[in-house]
């Protein structure tokens, strides 16, 4: 339903399609705001009792996850029609920081992770990442990144290389370059280096 509202506002004339657009996507804004603050919950678990991925606080806490992002991706499909300061807050701000990052730092680092981690930047807009002098990410996603790193850190401990080789592919897609040399640097993974192309 997104895309086809998306369609219809740009391939017709905003004006004649909706006199008054703006008040449309005010009031679809406010409604992102209020699924966002209502309908959305992340229980905190310790780690203990979602260890156990059979456990009935591990199956709550990754349908409540799931539902989270299926939000995510519903908000950042407004890419195009909505503000990227508007998205940024509600889809980054609001959901990404205060809920889903939750739900990531309570998991057991490992594939499960890695593929959240794939699907939430698998939902970020492109054109927020077209520069191509870009090395730093957008603020909004500072967690995120920070959590990718630690992610990464644990990981390159263990056999999972080729988790941390993903970790790696998310940072250079959202344009988190410096963060992803430095990463490498630290813990001599030279074999990763082309991963990080020169624009």
């Amino acid at each position: 339903k997104v895309v086809q509202i998306k369609k219809s506002c740009l391939q017709s004339s905003t004006k004649q399609l909706f006199p008054d657009l703006q008040d449309l996507l005010k009031s679809i804004v406010s409604r992102m705001k209020k699924a966002v603050e209502d309908d959305v919950f992340i229980p905190l678990y310790p780690k203990s009792a979602v260890e156990n991925k059979t456990s009935p606080h591990s199956k709550f806490q990754e349908r409540q996850f799931w539902s989270g992002l299926k939000l995510f991706r519903n908000i950042l499909l407004w890419n195009g029609l909505l503000t990227d300061d508007t998205l940024q807050e509600l889809g980054l701000g609001k959901l990404l920081n205060r809920y889903l990052i939750i739900a990531l730092l309570n998991a057991t680092p490992g594939p499960d992770v890695v593929k959240k981690c794939n699907q939430v930047a698998a939902c970020l807009p492109e054109k927020w990442f077209e520069n191509s002098a870009m090395r730093t990410s957008i603020p909004q996603l500072e967690n995120f990144i920070q959590f990718l790193l630690q992610s990464a850190h644990k990981l390159s401990r263990s056999e999972f290389r080729d988790e941390v080789e993903e970790i790696i592919l998310i940072l250079v897609k959202i344009k988190a370059l410096n963060q992803a040399e430095s990463f490498i640097g630290e813990h001599h993974l030279d074999h990763l280096k082309s991963l990080i192309k020169e624009d």
